[in-house]
């Protein structure tokens, strides 16, 4: 009798998987098809325990009554089963079409120098306007050239090579319906060659820049009434915001000192408005960085764009660096380890965000891209504090595990 109900149990299994991978998982006929299986378990051991050891070739009226009795309560819970199930099937009322059935919606992105952050931001902008895209009836066809240059274009030597790359660009494509940059650089050249009128573009969408005003992208942060085509997400609320969120991590007796690269744009806007939060000095270096001139065992540096870059390189001192009390302005796993504390925003917000703009300007006929504020996205900050306690960091903030280990891995 074991052997026939093994036997019949393996067959009954493969039979019960076979019969859910044809009829798409439906699960009203899986639990019919179980409820048919365990009838006919019961018929086979009562098969099994008649014959099973004896040579009895004829079935006795106490079998046929028992496998009759099975038989009967086997339909008598399906039949119970089916009226008390789901309803049947109706046909359902199409659904109403999206507001872009039909329609293909082209982006063209272009990245500065395709560090990290800007692949978060680019890849998050992606995502989420697919998603809405989809949604509306719509498709979304990416463009994306190789990525740009880590240089101002507005500087002799950056000028040249994206002059290039918008060249380059032009000679792959004809038309889009928005363009994409991200990062300051990459939103200029884009901005200053006029790309969106070449490629007959409906706008521009920037993400991730420091100063769009500065960078001469907008007139304005808000409120708009520009007669550009252009708009956009700021990388946080501005460097006098930057620095009050610093200080309100650190004990008042706390040195906090910027470091940065005296030529860099991104660099000397930050430290014009962290000028105007007392606590803060400024330390400005050209070209390369002296290392050994960091040497305040009291003093906390953090990081905007120049140095920020310093402390992500994987090569020069980057390592020595991070072993001392620096904040990075931008989180990866090895930077918020390496530091113990990382400032910044999180990049998938800043992505996201962007596509909702561009999303809201696709849906609505009579939207001007210059006439959408400059979107802003809060500072956070992420702490191991495993590397703080051993680094000696002193934080006003209490520990808080929900802001312990890992930088952002999406956008909310």
């Amino acid at each position: 009798m074991v052997q026939w109900t093994l036997l019949y149990v393996t067959l009954a299994s493969g039979l019960l998987q076979l019969i859910g991978l044809y009829t798409g998982g439906d699960v009203g006929i899986v639990r019919a098809s179980m409820w048919v299986l365990i009838v006919l378990l019961l018929v086979v051991v009562t098969l099994a325990w008649y014959h099973g050891g004896s040579e009895r070739r004829r079935m006795s009226g106490a079998e046929l009554l028992i496998i009759g009795l099975l038989i009967a309560i086997g339909g008598g819970i399906l039949w119970l089963q089916r009226q008390s199930g789901t309803p049947p099937e109706t046909t359902a009322e199409p659904a109403a079409a999206g507001r872009l059935a039909g329609k293909k919606i082209v982006v063209m992105s272009l990245m500065s120098g395709g560090a990290a952050y800007e692949k978060i931001i680019l890849a998050a902008f992606r995502d989420r306007a697919q998603k809405r895209i989809e949604a509306e009836g719509g498709t979304l066809e990416w463009k994306l050239p190789r990525n740009g240059h880590d240089v101002s274009p507005r500087e002799p030597a950056g000028k040249q090579v994206w002059d290039r790359q918008a060249e380059n660009i032009l000679r792959l494509y004809s038309k889009v319906d928005y363009l994409l940059s991200v990062g300051t650089f990459a939103s200029v050249a884009m901005k200053d060659h006029d790309l969106a009128s070449a490629l007959g573009a409906k706008g521009q969408i920037f993400l991730g820049v420091t100063d769009p005003v500065g960078a001469r992208l907008v007139e304005d942060l808000k409120p708009r009434a520009e007669s550009t085509n252009i708009a956009g997400v700021r990388y946080g609320r501005g460097g006098e915001a930057f620095g009050q969120y610093l200080s309100g991590l650190f004990p008042a007796d706390r040195k906090l000192v910027f470091v940065r690269e005296e030529s860099t744009p991104q660099d000397r806007y930050m430290a014009q408005e962290l000028a105007r939060v007392g606590r803060i000095t400024d330390y400005a270096y050209a070209g390369n960085l002296d290392v050994t001139a960091l040497d305040d065992p009291d003093a906390v540096y953090f990081a905007w764009y120049g140095f920020d870059n310093v402390l992500a390189d994987e090569g020069g001192d980057a390592a020595l660096l991070l072993d001392m009390k620096v904040v990075p302005s931008t989180c990866t796993e090895e930077l918020l380890h390496g530091a113990g504390i990382v400032v910044s925003v999180n990049d998938y917000e800043v992505g996201a965000s962007g596509a909702d703009l561009m999303l809201e300007a696709i849906l609505d006929d009579d939207a001007r891209l210059g006439h959408f504020d400059v979107v802003d996205v809060d500072f956070q900050h992420w702490i191991d504090w495993e590397t703080v306690q051993r680094k000696g960091i002193k934080l006003k903030v209490a520990r808080d595990a929900l802001r312990e280990t890992r930088c952002p891995d999406g956008y909310s």
